[in-house]
Parts: C-alpha cells; sequence; structure tokens
C-alpha cells in the first residue's frame, strides 16, 4: 500500500510540475505575440518589455533576442530619420 502511495505521489508530482512548465512556456508565447503586435504598432517600450517578460518565463532566446536586436534598429532607423 506504501508503494502504490508513493507512486501515485511521485506521478502527481511529475505531472505537477509538467503543467507548471508548460504554462510558463505558454504565457511566454503569448507575450512574445504581445510584443510583436505592440511593435507593429510604434509602441516600442511596450514591446520591449513583452519581450523581457517573456525572456524571463523561459521563451525562445534566440528569437526573443533577434526581435530585441530588430526592435532596437528599427528604433535607430527611426530616431536617424
Amino acid at each position: 500500500m506504501v508503494r502504490k502511495s508513493l507512486l501515485l505521489l511521485c506521478f502527481t508530482a511529475l505531472l505537477a510540475a509538467e503543467s507548471v512548465y508548460f504554462a510558463s512556456h505558454c504565457a511566454a508565447g503569448i507575450l512574445r505575440l504581445q510584443g510583436e503586435r505592440a511593435f507593429f504598432r510604434n509602441d516600442h517600450q511596450q514591446a520591449w518589455t513583452d519581450y523581457r517578460r517573456s525572456l524571463a518565463l523561459g521563451g525562445d532566446r534566440e528569437t526573443l533576442e533577434t526581435d530585441q536586436i530588430e526592435l532596437l534598429l528599427f528604433g535607430l532607423d527611426q530616431d536617424w530619420a
């Protein structure tokens, strides 16, 4: 009986941990999309904030850093013009 209870407890803990991991990556993806929408609305401060929050939640680092570089280059181009 103890073995079954321990197995059930381990399974439940693993399921909960994986659910939290999945939810954080979903939230990071949503924040990245919100950042892109803000970028296309020319709300650069909001886009930068959303990209940073997405990175903090564990979003894809390579993609988000590329998006941030594009945002910086676009901002510099707009400032120069």
